[in-house]
C-alpha cells in the first residue's frame, strides 16, 4: 500500500499547486478520503492482530499513534513558525504567521484557545473550518459575512484530517474488534447523518467534508471491508488478481480528471468504491515488498511538509522573478527532499522505538510476544 499512500499525498500536493505536470489526480479532498479508508483498514488489521491481544494493548496503540504522528507534526511545525518569524524579520512578510501578527480582526479567549490548542495538539484543527473571527469576536460559520475564515490560523493547513484521525484512533478500539454486523451498523448510522447533511443543504461546506462523522463514514468502511475480507474473501485472494487492481489503481489515480471528465461526480463514487474493494488485495500483495513500506512511510511527511514547502518556493520564486510554473516541480522536488531527510533523521529511528515497544509487550496466553 505504500506506493498507493505516496500517491495520495501527492495528489494533495498537486492540489495545492493547481496542477501537476500532465497529471490529473483526483482532488485533495478525495485524496483524504481515500487515506481514511486506508487508515481504517489497517487500523482494524493491528488492533484485531496485535494490540487488543496485548495486556497493555490500549495504551499501547495510543502511545504507539502518538509517536507516529507527533515528534514529526511538532518539528515542521517549527520549521513552519521560523520560517515565518524569519520572513517577518528581514522581509516583513510572516507567511503562515500573516493573520496572527497583521490580523485585523482578532478573535475572542474562545477563538485564540481554538487556535492555540489546535494548532499544538492537531486535535480541534477541523474545527476552526467552522469559525470566523470580526472585531474581537468569535462567530460560527455564515454568521457574520464580514468576519474571517479560522481556517486562516492554521499554520499547517492539511493537518486538518490527522485531527480527525487522531479522533477516529482514539474511538477505534471500541468497535473494531466486534463483529462486522456491528461495524456495518455503525458505518449505516454515518451514512444517515451524511444524508442529513446533504439535505440540510451544508453538504458543500465544512459540515460536508471536516464533521467528525462526514470523515469517520470513510475510516469505519476502510473498518468494515477488513472485516468482511477476513471473515469470507481472504480465502479467495489471488495474487494475479491483486496485480491487475494495483495495474487498474495507478494509472486511475495518475489519470483521474481525464478517465472521469464527463461525469466527475459519478467517477468520484466509482473511484472510492474501487479503492475500498482493492485496498484489502492490494494491501496483502504488498505486504511483503520492504521498498514498497519505505515509500508508503514517504507519506505522511509528504503530506505534512508540502504546504510549508510550496509556500516557501512561491515566495522564492516571485523574489527571483521566476515564473510561477516552477512551483510543480519545484514544490515536488523539495518536498520529496526534505521528506526523504525527514524519514531518516526522524522517522525510522522511531519507529524502531515503536517495533521494540510492540515485540517486548506481552500477551494473556503467551508471554513475551
Amino acid at each position: 500500500m505504500g506506493l498507493i499512500r505516496l500517491l495520495l499525498a501527492i495528489a494533495v500536493l498537486a492540489t495545492h499547486t493547481k496542477t501537476l505536470f500532465f497529471f490529473q489526480f483526483p482532488s485533495g479532498s478525495k485524496a483524504v478520503r481515500i487515506f481514511f479508508v486506508i487508515s481504517g483498514f489497517y487500523m482494524a488489521l493491528i488492533l484485531n492482530k496485535k494490540y487488543l491481544k496485548m495486556d497493555n494493548g490500549l495504551w499501547l496503540f495510543y502511545s504507539n499513534r502518538f509517536l507516529r504522528l507527533y515528534p514529526l507534526y511538532w518539528l515542521i511545525l517549527i520549521l513552519t513558525i521560523v520560517v515565518s518569524l524569519t520572513g517577518y524579520l528581514f522581509n516583513d512578510s510572516p507567511f503562515f504567521l500573516t493573520h496572527i501578527i497583521n490580523g485585523s480582526h482578532h478573535p475572542d479567549w474562545i477563538g485564540w484557545f481554538i487556535i492555540i490548542f489546535s494548532n499544538l495538539f492537531i486535535l480541534l484543527q477541523s474545527a476552526l473550518s467552522f469559525i470566523t473571527f470580526y472585531d474581537g469576536q468569535t462567530f460560527l460559520i455564515h454568521t457574520n459575512p464580514q468576519a474571517i475564515s479560522g481556517n486562516l490560523y492554521s499554520l499547517i493547513p492539511p493537518a486538518w484530517s490527522i485531527g480527525m484521525e487522531i479522533t477516529f484512533y482514539l474511538l477505534a478500539p471500541f468497535y473494531a474488534g466486534r463483529s462486522w454486523k456491528v461495524v456495518a451498523l455503525l458505518f449505516l448510522f454515518c451514512i444517515g447523518v451524511k444524508e442529513l447533511i446533504g439535505w440540510s443543504g451544508l453538504a458543500f461546506g465544512p459540515w460536508g467534508h471536516r464533521f467528525i462523522l462526514s470523515g469517520l463514514i470513510y475510516f469505519i468502511a476502510g473498518v468494515l471491508v477488513y472485516k468482511i475480507y477476513e471473515k469470507y474473501f481472504h480465502r479467495y485472494y489471488s495474487k494475479r488478481l491483486a496485480i491487475m487492481l494495483l495495474a487498474l489503481w495507478i494509472p486511475t489515480t495518475l489519470f483521474n480528471g481525464y478517465i472521469f471528465q464527463q461525469n466527475l461526480d459519478l467517477g468520484y463514487y466509482i473511484y472510492v468504491v474501487f479503492s475500498v474493494v482493492s485496498i484489502p488485495f492490494i494491501f496483502q500483495l504488498s505486504g511483503s515488498w520492504s521498498w514498497d513500506r519505505f515509500i508508503g512511510e514517504l507519506s505522511y511527511p509528504v503530506y505534512l511538509s508540502h504546504y510549508v514547502c510550496i509556500g516557501i518556493l512561491s515566495y522564492s520564486l516571485s523574489v527571483l522573478n521566476m515564473n510561477q510554473s516552477w512551483i510543480q516541480a519545484g514544490g515536488l522536488v523539495v518536498t520529496l527532499l526534505l521528506s526523504f531527510t525527514l524519514l531518516k533523521v526522524v522517522l525510522l529511528p522511531i519507529e524502531r522505538v515503536r517495533q521494540k515497544r510492540i515485540s517486548s509487550a506481552k500477551t494473556p496466553n503467551s508471554g513475551v510476544h
